[in-house]
């Protein structure tokens, strides 16, 4: 938990740790820069209670691409948005 706060709230952490996240990338591994997924949700989620419910709640709240967009910042200018490289990532063809 200390580890993501740190990377969450200090800026020369955030910066470092994107080679890293790109490395992983690379190589098949898709880690979330914020921690966990929930933590991408859009605001007005409930926090507490059932966890699928939480879920397709957030999902019922993204109906466009600009709400989908808005769900993650690039991790650097210039680039996509984190979830737009994650999921270029998974469905990228081999």
């Amino acid at each position: 938990m200390a580890r993501v706060r740190v990377c969450s709230e200090d800026a020369a952490a955030r910066t470092a740790l994107v080679p890293w996240l790109d490395a992983l990338r690379a190589e098949g591994i898709c880690v979330l820069s914020k921690g966990a997924i929930e933590d991408y949700y859009p605001p007005g989620i409930p926090t507490s209670g059932a966890k699928p419910e939480r879920a397709l709640a957030a999902a019922a709240s993204v109906n466009d691409a600009a709400a989908a967009t808005a769900l993650s910042p690039p991790l650097m200018p210039g680039r996509n948005v984190e979830l737009q490289e994650i999921f270029s990532e998974l469905f990228r063809e081999l």
